[in-house]
């Protein structure tokens, strides 16, 4: 859908998705609408049936365009063409590994977190989800990236990839310079929307939170540097490479990194967030300077 111009309708989708997964959680978490209040187990069923949805409801939409339905996405459905599967795994897979390395250092730092206790481990969670959502908007425009400079590069015209590449970045450091402009002015207020400031451990979960947010405020240009990055990379179908580059900055740098400051050095939960810091920052340079070089070389 993306590559044939259809954000918009991906968008509504995932509104409409938002919308199902939220109906059927209050009423299987909570026990609305006379549902069985199940708890967690009623949060598993709301996620599943949400995406069960979007996807159906994609599918549908797909079977019914006549412009979509020209490709014939689900024709022989059942017996594949090897070599198309081929070259899908193989540009497909490192980028599947690189965002297991990315998905995975942040895994990981929640377990490194939880040896300080439930306070900076509630902490770390604030921050992260406030990282998440504000990450939603380069990585959206990322996945534009890949799409325009993919079909840029397949037409061989290197003055719209340069076009398309500077007017992706701008847009998406000019959206994480405002979002972490927001982050390092009000940290407290963005933390405590996250928790009811009513709880007794609520003041120290806050100001644990609050120099988290800080430090994810710089996050947010090195994180939304490296996406695009990749994004543009993987429009000129190079992922192998990339591939490498990540894992040695998320696992060789940013985590080691991370370890050492937290727990050698003392500085707790914010030396594990400078150790991403310079993780995604690694990413961001190494990432830049393949990106430049393969400019060059066309």
């Amino acid at each position: 859908m993306s590559a044939t111009a259809r954000a918009r309708v991906v968008l509504w989708v995932s509104v409409l998705t938002l919308v199902v997964n939220a109906l059927v959680a209050y009423g299987l978490v909570l026990g609305g609408f006379g549902m069985p209040q199940i708890g967690i187990r009623g949060a598993a069923i709301a996620t599943f049936v949400g995406q069960a949805f979007g996807f159906l409801y994609l599918v549908a939409y797909i079977g019914r365009d006549a412009m979509l339905a020209r490709y014939a996405l689900f024709v022989r459905f059942w017996k594949p063409d090897w070599q198309a599967l081929r070259e899908v795994v193989l540009l497909g897979l490192p980028i599947g590994i690189s965002v297991l390395a990315e998905v995975s250092m942040f895994t990981v730092s929640s377990v490194l977190m939880g040896q300080f206790g439930t306070v900076p481990l509630a902490a770390h969670g604030i921050a992260i989800q406030l990282s998440s959502i504000t990450f939603m908007v380069p990585l959206g425009l990322s996945q534009a990236a890949t799409v325009r400079v993919g079909v840029f590069q397949g037409a061989d015209d290197r003055a719209n990839v340069t076009r398309a590449s500077a007017t992706v970045m701008v847009v998406a450091i000019g959206f994480a310079v405002a979002s972490g402009l927001a982050f390092a002015f009000a940290p407290r207020a963005l933390s405590a929307l996250f928790i009811d400031v009513s709880l007794p451990e609520a003041a120290a979960v806050i100001a644990y939170a609050a120099p988290l947010i800080v430090i994810a405020a710089l996050f947010q240009l090195l994180d939304t540097a490296q996406v695009i990055m990749n994004g543009f990379l993987r429009g000129l179908k190079d992922t192998r490479i990339p591939m490498v580059l990540v894992l040695i900055a998320y696992w060789i740098i940013g985590l080691p990194l991370a370890w050492l400051l937290a727990f050698p050095f003392g500085l707790g939960g914010i030396g594990i967030w400078i150790g991403f810091l310079c993780g995604l920052g690694a990413a961001a340079v190494m990432l830049s300077i393949r990106y430049w070089r393969l400019l060059q070389r066309a």
